[in-house]
């Protein structure tokens, strides 16, 4: 696909309307490569919202970023989310999955937790994300990855239902805001892959401390695998090339 830029607030619109009709993102699912080194997108709600957590590595030679899982939670009708239950115990699998470079997320209910997670992996940048300026960015950043075809997913379909509910809100002449379409629809999974996407594009300006490989990558020799895409609502699986 051609990477083509977005330049004014009508190919902004125009692009959106593309994403909203999903058409666009659907010829983005593809096999995604099992990615060693990644960033993970944290946006999270106690209630009434979703907790999101969005991973996502990146081919360094042609910028490709990939989204490799994607979690969401929902809070019960009238309760709330422990992150203890939920949230932490993913982060920590993927502590041990993966070399976990940074961990980019959303301060306003999160700085508590992602603190206390510093202390025990201080070799990991964890990054609390700005919810103005850098979420614009990364949010038109997002938007042109998908309109370009520098990112491919693994065709979550709750990741794909988040896009759905999500609109553009004009910021300035030449960027955009992803907002939600209404108040009762949820897009945390797109704000995290957006947080995601942008940090891990950016990761190799800023000093990297040396990180662990997982043991679950030396018991694998080091060899180049494959995840293959789930079906929709589905597990993936890993397919190990030689």
């Amino acid at each position: 696909m051609a990477r083509e830029l977005i330049t004014s607030w009508a190919d902004f619109q125009l692009a959106f309307d593309r994403l909203l009709n999903i058409a666009l993102w659907d010829r983005l699912e593809n096999d995604v490569p099992l990615i060693r080194d990644v960033v993970l997108g944290v946006d999270a709600s106690v209630s009434g919202d979703c907790t999101a957590l969005v991973v996502v590595g990146r081919d360094t030679v042609t910028d490709m970023v990939y989204e490799v899982e994607t979690h969401v939670w929902t809070p019960p009708p009238g309760g709330v989310l422990d992150y203890e239950d939920d949230l932490i115990p993913q982060i920590h699998a993927c502590m041990q999955r993966y070399a976990v470079m940074g961990v980019a997320y959303d301060p306003y209910q999160l700085h508590q937790v992602m603190t206390t997670l510093s202390k025990q992996y201080r070799r990991v940048d964890f990054y609390p994300f700005p919810q103005t300026g850098e979420r614009v960015q990364s949010d038109t950043d997002l938007l042109n990855r998908i309109r370009q075809g520098t990112l491919t997913h693994t065709g979550s379909a709750i990741l794909r239902e988040h896009l759905q509910n999500a609109d553009a809100k004009a910021s300035g002449d030449k960027a955009i805001r992803i907002v939600k379409r209404a108040n009762d629809k949820h897009i945390d999974s797109v704000v995290a892959l957006s947080m995601a996407a942008w940090r891990i594009a950016h990761f190799e300006n800023r000093p990297q401390p040396p990180r662990a490989v997982p043991a679950s990558f030396r018991a694998a020799g080091g060899r180049s695998a494959y995840r293959r895409k789930p079906t929709r609502g589905g597990s993936s699986a890993t397919i190990d090339i030689p």
